[in-house]
Parts: structure tokens; sequence; C-alpha cells
């Protein structure tokens, strides 16, 4: 017996911000989902009936899903410099259908922040800052042992990036040439957060009609 519900809502503002949210409920429940085991006189299974099949053993009888996500986002021109800041929320609360997987809730936040403005007759140069935060809701951190990690994050990124349109035999090519810096913690039981860092230079070439 499957009882869904989904709900989503748009609004754009002519003052140039929108707002996005969407909901979706979702409950499954299995009937004549006990296995039937027959035991003999010595007490010993001798058979065992699985009505959901064998692909379908060890199903839990309730399972479902419950997902919240919400956007916003703002343009905003000054002079010829556009400023993009940006965030969305995301909740997820899932019971898998297989003992076999783990339930999950968490909360992904997530931020960006992009702005723009050409340089020349047909090149634009771009740059980005994103920040997100992860909390995994389902694992109880007083039961964790030190040194383990908990599941939260913490990332951000900052990009840079040149890009060239241009017209060349009869093809429409567009030329990126920018950097990226990446960098992400991991929360630790009673430690210091485990951090990486990275970097990417890129050059890409891409051509259509």
């Amino acid at each position: 017996w499957i009882n869904s519900f989904y709900a989503d809502y748009r609004y754009d503002s002519p003052r140039g911000w929108a707002t996005f949210h969407r909901f979706k409920w979702e409950t499954w429940r299995q009937r004549q989902a006990d296995v039937e085991v027959t035991v003999d006189a010595a007490g010993d299974t001798v058979s065992v009936f699985d009505p959901l099949g064998p692909e379908g053993r060890n199903g839990r009888e309730i399972s479902g899903f419950t997902g919240l996500i919400d956007k916003v986002e703002y343009v905003h021109h000054f002079g010829l410099l556009q400023i993009e800041p940006r965030f969305k929320s995301e909740f997820l609360n899932e019971t898998p259908f297989r003992r076999e997987e783990r339930k999950r809730r968490s909360w992904d936040a997530i931020f960006f922040l992009q702005l723009s403005m050409p340089v020349l007759h047909s090149t634009q140069l771009q740059a980005g800052w994103e920040q997100r935060s992860f909390y995994e809701l389902k694992e109880d951190e007083d039961e964790l042992g030190p040194g383990l990690f908990t599941g939260d994050f913490r990332g951000s990124a900052l990009a840079l990036q040149l890009t060239n349109r241009s017209e060349y035999l009869g093809y429409h090519l567009t030329t990126q040439l920018g950097s990226r810096i990446d960098r992400r913690s991991l929360e630790v039981v009673d430690g210091d957060w485990d951090t990486d860092t990275s970097g990417l230079i890129f050059l890409s070439v891409m051509a259509g009609l």
C-alpha cells in the first residue's frame, strides 16, 4: 500500500529574485510480509517461505521517503557587473525497504555567489564562491568513539574563469580558461576537523554548429 504526496511552488519577483520550494512525502506499507518458518520435532528449521521472494528478503514492513528542497536566488546588475547570490537547502529523511540499507536523515545547505562581467566584445570574466555545510542527523555522536567521523562536513570552493566565444569556419567556438580551489573538512569526534585542500587549472575548447 503506497501513499504519495507531492507539491512544489515557484515565485519570480519582478525585482530580480525568485524562490522555489518542493516537498515530497511517500510511505510504503508491505502487506503479508512475514516470513513463514516450519520447525520439525527436533526444533530445526526445515523450510522458509518469504512472500516477497528471494530478492525481497529482509524487507522492512514500513518504509518511505520525506524530502524538502528550498531555493532562493537573486540577480542584480551594478553597471557591467552582474551579481548572483543563491541559497539551497535540502532536507532528506529516508527509510529504505531493504534492511541491509541504512536509514538516512540529513540536512544539506549550500550558498553560492557568482560575479560576471564582460571584458571584451566576446569575452566574459566570471568568479564564483560556494560554501556548503552537510549535517548527518541520524547518527548519534555520543555513541561514536574518539577519532571516528560523525558524517558532518563543510566544504568551500573558489573559482575564476575566462570565457571567450567566437566563430571559426562555420563553427561556434567556446573557450574556457580558469582555475578552482576546493577545501573540504570532515568532523571528527573529540578531535580537529580532517581538512583536505586541492586545486585545479583547466582549459577547454568546445565547438558546435
